[in-house]
């Protein structure tokens, strides 16, 4: 049974359901000139979509500059947005690709949380996992990685 993108997001009433869609990156105890911490969050407050993306380096440069949005969306932009991150990978399932690493010292641990009504998925992988070939979730992370792009209608 397949079901239309408004019944996943929308009561009848075309009042947004809740979710929640929360990506945590950051590279770990490398050189200043390669750390960054990417935070990304989709969610509803007071009704609507809202947007917080930042991404933060310790040493500014030319091509790595500190980049922070916060902001409403509207209802088309929020649908394009889900439509894109839902067609983007499997999300019946968590998946803990940390699993027995968590004991590592000087790793980050990362996690990419999707809630919609009652569903939740939850990544957690090492920066690692995203340079192998197996790693199924590479577009679900630059799907959201392009919301810093995201213009108002």
């Amino acid at each position: 049974m397949k079901v239309a993108l408004d019944d996943i997001l929308f009561h009848k009433d075309g009042s947004c359901k809740e979710i929640l869609v929360e990506l945590s990156e950051s590279a770990g105890p490398v050189s200043p000139e390669y750390q960054y911490d990417l935070s990304v969050k989709l969610s509803i407050e007071n009704g609507s979509p809202q947007l917080i993306y930042k991404r933060e380096y310790p040493i500014e440069s030319a091509e790595k500059a500190n980049h922070a949005i916060q902001k409403n969306l509207d209802k088309k932009i929020y649908k394009s947005m889900m439509k894109d991150l839902l067609l983007s990978g499997n999300f019946s399932k968590s998946v803990d690709l940390i699993d027995s690493k968590r004991d590592r010292i000087g790793v980050s641990f990362n996690y990419l949380t999707i809630v919609i009504d009652s569903k939740k998925f939850r990544l957690d992988y090492l920066l690692s996992d995203k340079e192998k070939k197996e790693f199924g979730f590479a577009n679900t992370l630059q799907v959201i990685e392009k919301w810093s792009d995201i213009k108002d209608s």
